[in-house]
């Protein structure tokens, strides 16, 4: 149980870590060359990581038989 806290705890410090590079990185080029498509492209990418790690959209795609394994119960 200790070590799924600690997986949870670490993969959510790199969400955390990946999405403030992304802010920094979308700071910068908005401020420097005020690229919109590169703007969109940080956009975009802040929009796949939020999805799939705060709206778990990522289980949208998994079948059923994937999640229950994934659970560790198998019927």
């Amino acid at each position: 149980m200790q070590r799924n806290k600690t997986t949870l705890m670490r993969q959510g410090v790199m969400v955390f870590v990946g999405l403030a590079t992304l802010t920094a990185i979308e700071y910068w080029i908005a401020t420097s060359t005020g690229s919109v498509p590169l703007l969109i492209l940080i956009a975009l990418a802040k929009i796949a990581v939020i999805a799939n790690y705060f709206m778990h959209a990522g289980k949208l795609f998994k079948g059923e038989e994937e999640e229950l394994a994934s659970k560790g119960g198998a019927e």
